[in-house]
């Protein structure tokens, strides 16, 4: 007797359902394509003698109401470009987010909400993209390597797999056919609906997860001196590693009983390497901003980091700079309802070369500081309303400081900000255990806080505002305006 087993393929347009689809035909035997109702891909498998796995394509999300209810979840968190459903047990299966350029620049992070959302929901995510590209002055770009960081930590936090594989090689930038990752991804999504139909044992996800988790570290390790200034703990990863993060997962073995607790957390100065320590130096100023002088000098005194200062700056025309500010003034002023002042002024934003204006303000994004005391006083110095207004339960924890200078309305509630917001908060607030051992302060200098407030004085509900709402302890808006989000404040 055959049995036929249903699962939907959800896309962010049939394109994307189709080439999944297809992409099992080369380890499932297609034997059948039709069209329901003319226009709908159900794609027919021999799975085995006794087993048919029929699956349906729906593409895109945003042309089907109402979505289930699984989906419409996740898609809160950005959308995936697959997700692989049981309508019968009403679940998500897994995830796949792909694409067919190298992400360089900011754009490397842009798709890591898609990551988080899926791993803090308990689903399996691949991610798959070319790890060489074709830059547009026509050199070749290799991929950063915070969405693999990203995956790695949250794979072992939330015990649920999160995959960054990639496709391509050095002399075959953004080709498929080279390297793994296509395969790789393929295998182990028909693996998956061989575990899902029930016709082999779960045994075989193991040393398929096993084989990937060895790629990301050996990506990790190949290419983190091209980015960043040093990863934590690297010494402790070995041969047993991929097998152990594998195990965590598909197994429930402890994560304290592994061997690398201090891979991937960064510590305060005083732990750090000592030629680590002896380089930490402030990476400059683009446009100055007081608060960002601020940090500047506690990295100078050495109780704050960066990871790298290697962030340029792309000029803006001043005719874009003044549409952007006179926008910002109006929803401030609209809004607010603070003692805040706002006070930006395109004399501000300094003349580049060309004649164009510079928003970057620092030359990174990130600073690792030691102690909340620190970052308080220096916003408080920096901006004096907040004055007695701050926490101060929680002075000697650590913090991390994640700068935005973004102008433009509304843009910091989407890519790339969001993706940015979402890996470095996890990367470098979070460690291995899950517990959160960084307060997350992200910095807006530019932006108006009015922008989460609806006419009613309540948030608004928006990809940004959920992630910043999850992720983000305290957030300071242009002014000083300080907005507490695990009191939901304005302070």
């Amino acid at each position: 007797m055959i049995t036929i087993h249903k699962l939907e393929f959800w896309a962010d347009s049939f394109h994307e359902g189709d080439w999944a689809s297809l992409g099992l035909s080369t380890f499932f035997s297609l034997i059948k394509t039709e069209f329901i109702e003319g226009f709908i891909p159900k794609y027919t498998f021999q799975l085995n003698d006794d087993n048919l796995l029929e699956v349906t394509v729906f593409g895109s999300y945003k042309n089907w109401s109402p979505l289930p209810p699984p989906i419409s979840e996740l898609l809160d968190w950005g959308k995936p470009d697959l997700i692989i459903f049981d309508p019968l047990a009403n679940r998500i299966l897994l995830a796949v987010e792909e694409t067919a350029a190298t992400p360089t620049g900011n754009q490397a992070l842009q798709r890591c909400e898609r990551i988080y959302g899926s791993s803090r929901s308990g689903i399996p995510f691949w991610y798959l993209l070319s790890e060489f590209g074709r830059h547009i002055d026509g050199g070749v770009r290799r991929d950063s390597i915070w969405p693999t960081v990203l995956a790695l930590k949250l794979s072992c936090m939330n015990r649920t797999p999160s995959m960054v594989i990639h496709y391509s090689d050095v002399a075959h930038p953004e080709d498929y056919g080279a390297g793994e990752g296509y395969a790789q991804l393929f295998n182990a999504l028909s693996a998956y609906i061989k575990v899902w139909a029930t016709i082999d044992d779960v045994s075989i996800i193991e040393p398929i997860l096993t084989e990937q988790y060895q790629h990301m570290l050996d990506f990790v390790s190949s290419q983190w001196k091209n980015v960043t200034n040093f990863i934590p703990g690297l010494s402790e990863v070995d041969e047993h590693t991929a097998a152990d993060i594998s195990k965590h997962i598909m197994n429930g073995d402890k994560i304290s009983e592994l061997r690398f607790l201090n891979y991937l957390n960064w510590p305060t100065t005083d732990q750090i390497p000592k030629e680590v320590y002896d380089a930490i130096s402030p990476s400059g100023i683009i446009k100055p901003d007081v608060f960002v002088n601020y940090l500047e000098s506690l990295v100078q005194n050495k109780t704050a980091y960066n990871l790298s200062g290697g962030a340029g700056s792309k000029p803006q025309p001043r005719s874009s700079i003044e549409t952007w500010a006179a926008q910002q003034q109006k929803i401030f002023t609209k809004g607010n309802t603070t003692d805040a002042v706002f006070s930006m002024d395109v004399s501000d934003f300094p003349v580049s070369a060309a004649g164009n204006l510079h928003v970057t303000t620092a030359k990174n994004v990130c600073y690792l500081a030691n102690s909340w005391t620190e970052v308080k006083g220096s916003l408080i110095k920096a901006y004096p309303r907040l004055t007695a207004v701050l926490d101060d339960t929680r002075d000697d924890d650590p913090v991390l400081v994640y700068l935005s200078n973004s102008i433009t309305p509304g843009r910091i509630f989407g890519d790339p900000f969001t993706g940015q917001l979402t890996a470095f908060s996890n990367i470098f607030a979070k460690n291995l255990i899950g517990d959160k051992t960084r307060i997350v302060v992200a910095y807006y200098p530019h932006q108006s806080h009015t922008q989460l407030f609806d006419a009613r004085g309540n948030m608004r509900t928006n990809k940004g505002i959920t992630l910043m709402r999850e992720l983000v302890d305290i957030a300071i808006f242009h002014g000083g305006v300080a907005v507490d989000f695990a009191t939901m404040r304005i302070l």
